[in-house]
């Protein structure tokens, strides 16, 4: 699944792949040193994320291995030819370079990378991709809500968590129809956001 968001890898029936993705899939051996940086990626953050399950995330996953899976995401889209073209591969290794990024930037404190992150989740955003690949527009809206409360974190301006509820709802709207473990993952947020505005000056 070339859309592959390593934070929300358990997928349900939400996931069946749309015409507009099947025909990314069957373009995959056109580009096999694109895909495989991608997936190299992915399983990188997908490895942080199963060593923090159990335990404190920002303390169990190195900055190592995000740096790297950074690094290959990066020379992925650079190999990318026509954004446009390629829209839903595109934003699916964006937006996992985003991910990555947030973590690194959660792990190490550092505001400036999870800006960065929000950046180029906003370059996902405007491939405007909510009718072709429903799914992942929904994993993006949880996505940006979940940066913007580790953003919140460092910098704790209001907007910011304005910001995440308003995207995290948006998730939710579509997740509560037909995704149980995601409409979850959404409450869970909620909850954190809730934590957080009540905790405000």
């Amino acid at each position: 699944m070339l859309n592959y968001q390593a934070d929300l890898s358990s997928v349900d029936h939400w996931s069946v792949r749309t015409p507009v993705q099947k025909e990314m899939d069957s373009r995959t051996a056109e580009r096999p040193d694109q895909d495989r940086l991608h997936w190299k990626s992915c399983k990188l953050i997908g490895a942080c994320r199963r060593f923090g399950q159990h335990g404190n995330w920002r303390n169990s996953c190195g900055c190592a291995e995000l740096t790297e899976a950074v690094e290959a995401l990066r020379t992925a889209l650079a190999l990318v030819e026509d954004v446009k073209a390629e829209q839903i591969h595109w934003a699916g290794t964006q937006g996992n370079l985003a991910l990555a990024q947030r973590r690194l930037g959660d792990v190490t404190d550092d505001l400036p990378t999870l800006n960065t992150a929000r950046q180029g989740y906003g370059a996902c955003e405007a491939l405007d991709y909510k009718t072709d690949s429903p799914f992942s527009w929904a994993v993006l809206q949880w996505n940006i809500a979940d940066l913007a409360l580790a953003r919140y974190r460092l910098d704790p301006d209001p907007a910011v968590l304005s910001e995440a509820k308003t995207y995290v709802t948006a998730a939710r709207a579509f997740f509560v129809d037909g995704s149980d473990y995601q409409t979850e993952r959404c409450d869970d947020l909620l909850g954190k956001i809730k934590t957080a505005e009540a905790a405000q000056p």
